[in-house]
């Protein structure tokens, strides 16, 4: 999409220090699952009060960092891992992704930012290469108006750096935040169907969605997915959980897309590496969503999908 040209960005107010906080625990729970309990996570942040906003793209910014963690992450065995902001500079923010891992040999740094680029080789530690992920991170930081770049030295680490236009007038110090509510996303002719198969969470969509005035339908599991989009031709998005019983959301995606290949289907994952996002878009979903799932970063999300 990227290539294509067709990646658009929906603009919001986004307190930074929250989504950077949710970063934070969804990596610490990613950390254990990848069995690098021994690996030091930690978030810095210049500005510790709660309103650091910034007005850009939520969800391409929070794509952004994941990619970047992700990326850390899958080369550091024992050691640290570091996020954050460095300060607020006249014009811009700048951002940092920090990490002690095998760092990137000389002659393979012009490979960091290429598709498909193998940053490193050896035998020993035989890791695999970036894959999209650097590639698309770079066009998304660009697409934001900021600029990437990186420093590193082989066995060492590596610091990943973007920053992001902030404008003059940028709320930057305030003590107390309001989630913003573009009162524009009017989608009261629209139908989304959730699939999850935990009530709590198809309750949670209804109340950060229900200002839009979207009408929300639920399906318990895959195989009722399959059937209400089989028979309802007025749903305009589904919402959908990977992991559940019966019929997964993978499965239950192949299927939707077979009959319906241009209905837009959101995955709802706890995925963080880029790896376990890519099986979703295998599957036939047209983007993902990382929980927790952030209001600003959903609406963001969806009228993306709409638009496309």
């Amino acid at each position: 999409k990227i290539e294509a040209g067709q990646i658009k960005i929906s603009m919001t107010d986004v307190n930074i220090n929250n989504l950077l906080d949710e970063l934070l625990l969804t990596f610490s729970n990613e950390k254990i699952k990848r069995n690098k309990e021994h690996v030091k996570l930690s978030l810095k942040k210049t500005n510790k009060e709660k309103g650091f906003i910034l007005r850009t793209d939520p969800y391409r910014f929070k794509q952004i960092l994941t990619n970047l963690l992700s990326n850390a992450l899958k080369f550091v065995d024992d050691g640290f891992v570091e996020f954050g902001y460095t300060g607020i500079e006249p014009g811009f923010v700048q951002f940092f992704v920090r990490d002690s891992g095998i760092g990137i040999q000389r002659d393979k740094l012009h490979l960091v930012f290429q598709r498909f680029g193998q940053i490193d080789n050896t035998a020993k530690r035989n890791h695999e290469g970036t894959g999209l992920g650097l590639s698309i991170t770079k066009q998304l930081v660009e697409l934001l108006g900021g600029k990437i770049w990186f420093d590193s030295e082989f066995s060492k680490g590596t610091t990943f750096y973007f920053t992001l236009p902030v404008s003059r007038d940028a709320q930057i110090f305030r003590g107390e935040y309001k989630p913003f509510i573009d009162a524009s996303f009017n989608w009261s002719e629209k139908v989304f169907l959730i699939v999850d198969d935990v009530e709590a969470n198809f309750l949670f969509y209804k109340a950060i969605l229900k200002h839009t005035g979207a009408l929300l339908l639920w399906a318990k599991n895959g195989i009722e997915a399959v059937k209400i989009c089989r028979n309802n031709n007025s749903v305009n998005l589904v919402l959908m959980d990977l992991q559940m019983p019966q019929l997964s959301g993978f499965d239950a995606t192949k299927q939707i897309k077979a009959f319906k290949p241009q209905l837009p289907i959101i995955a709802q994952t706890a995925f963080a590496d880029i790896e376990g996002r890519g099986a979703a878009i295998s599957a036939g979903c047209d983007d993902y969503i990382t929980k927790p799932v952030n209001q600003a970063e959903l609406i963001s999300l969806i009228q993306t999908m709409l638009n496309t």
